[in-house]
């Protein structure tokens, strides 16, 4: 007895088997897919997409945003980066930019009469620095101001004796008019 056996038949019912077997799962798969999509359609608890959060204009650093002509760009006013590597402690970190307190420009606009400063002269000079928005960082201002502060130091001195003169003025005004017109002649 032999057992007569053709491989191409095998293989064209194989081929017909395994076609629909996949068409079945297929369908399957599609069905699940069309389930969860109307559940979920249905549902309120599906996740919307959040919307992005606005940001605030003191926080935009970027070239992008369109500033008032007025306004003066966020970036150092003395070395015009916007953001600077120090070195603190020997660790090098970002410094950011500060904002200018005073409407004049305070030491910045001194500092700047004293340098002959164009550059920052024909920026501030006569300008209310907080409302165009002067900003600077905190190592670049020091640098900057540092002679003015030398210079306070040396004025010092002359500054004291200046008091002194003020207080024996005042004690001698208290006594010659104070004292003598105004108690002991009861002048008013």
């Amino acid at each position: 007895m032999r057992f007569n056996f053709d491989f191409n038949q095998f293989s064209i019912q194989a081929q017909k088997l395994l076609l629909f077997i996949s068409l079945n799962i297929s369908l399957i798969l599609n069905f699940f897919l069309f389930i969860t999509l109307v559940y979920f359609a249905e549902s309120s608890d599906v996740p919307q997409p959040k919307k992005p959060r606005r940001e605030l204009r003191s926080r935009r650093t970027s070239t992008t945003y369109r500033r008032s002509e007025h306004i003066l760009p966020a970036e150092c006013i003395i070395c015009q980066k916007a953001v600077l590597d120090v070195k603190i402690r020997g660790k090098r970190t970002k410094e950011r930019l500060s904002s200018c307190q005073y409407v004049d420009g305070g030491q910045l606009l001194e500092q700047a009469v004293n340098e002959q400063n164009t550059r920052i002269l024909r920026l501030i000079q006569g300008q209310d620095c907080v409302a165009i928005e002067v900003k600077y960082h905190a190592t670049c201002f020091r640098n900057f101001t540092r002679p003015l502060s030398y210079r306070r130091d040396e004025h010092q001195p002359f500054q004291q004796s200046k008091e002194r003169q003020y207080d024996q003025t005042f004690k001698l005004f208290c006594e010659d008019i104070i004292d003598q017109k105004l108690i002991a002649e009861k002048k008013v």
